[in-house]
């Protein structure tokens, strides 16, 4: 890889080491604006969102669905996504934990 900017020149450089997923690692894009949902449709592998309930995160999982997939070529589009609840705990009662 080769850079000549204002600042920085590079010749010549690898970067090592290389990733193991072929073709590139995933791309994962989070957020819930209008524009991060266009991006996780155009460039990404995937979606992260958090703090909404099912149904608010469905329908905005239709606004990613309309949106054509094209960027990275992604083979699949409009896969279902993987949905992970978690309980919000007080920081107290977690730390409190490890102390025994």
């Amino acid at each position: 890889m080769s850079f000549e900017g204002k600042y920085y020149r590079v010749h010549d450089a690898e970067i090592t080491p290389k990733p193991f997923q072929e073709p590139t690692p995933p791309i994962w894009i989070g957020g819930d604006s209008k524009r991060s949902m266009q991006l996780a449709a155009e460039l990404g592998d995937g979606w992260l969102v958090h703090g909404h309930q099912p149904g608010d995160i469905d329908k905005m999982f239709q606004n990613i669905r309309s949106n054509p997939c094209r960027g990275r070529g992604a083979p699949v589009c409009g896969k279902e996504p993987i949905v992970e609840v978690f309980e919000q705990l007080p920081l107290g009662a977690c730390v409190g934990g490890f102390v025994s």
